[in-house]
């Protein structure tokens, strides 16, 4: 599986993706309360459980904010990785191309032709980095809807249904 090698190879997807693991879970327990509380909401008013399910909920809250700190931090150290090696390539290719410039082993067309090349080709590898980290999210949050889709169908339908004629009632 593609997304199983990036996980092995790169530390940083694969932290950044337990991370939103983790995450998806806290929205599913918030999820959770929430429409409990929606859906029966006349019980809780009934037995004035208000203050109860505002607890439970900020209790929630305060986890669902660490989760998504966490996520966030991930792509954090990311972009600064990718940042510092990045800048630090351009810096050494200007350098080396403004010295080869000057000693006249390089053409000012040469230069100007570097300089293009920087100034195209580090914009598409930033993209590609962000591509490669959305598809990683993307694929974290859609895990959740094929697992639905592996579970074994426990109510199984007739092979030879009862053909109903009349129905009242």
């Amino acid at each position: 599986n593609y997304y199983e090698n990036l996980q092995k190879n790169c530390p940083f997807i694969s932290k950044n993706i337990k991370t939103r693991r983790k995450l998806n879970k806290m929205d599913d327990r918030i999820t959770a309360v929430t429409v409990d509380n929606m859906v029966n909401f006349e019980t809780v008013k009934v037995f004035a459980k208000e203050l109860f399910e505002r607890k439970r909920l900020r209790g929630e809250l305060k986890s669902w904010v660490k989760s998504a700190w966490d996520f966030v931090l991930t792509f954090r150290f990311l972009d600064a990785g990718m940042g510092i090696l990045i800048n630090l390539s351009v810096f050494l290719m200007i350098l080396v191309s403004i010295d080869l410039t000057v000693k006249g082993e390089f053409s000012v067309g040469n230069f100007v032709l570097v300089m293009g090349f920087i100034g195209s080709f580090y914009p598409k590898l930033f993209d590609l980095v962000y591509g490669v980290r959305r598809l990683a999210q993307n694929y974290t949050d859609i895990e959740k809807f094929f697992e639905i889709l592996s579970q074994k169908i426990m109510v199984k339908d007739f092979k030879n249904p009862t053909k109903l004629t009349h129905i009242s009632g």
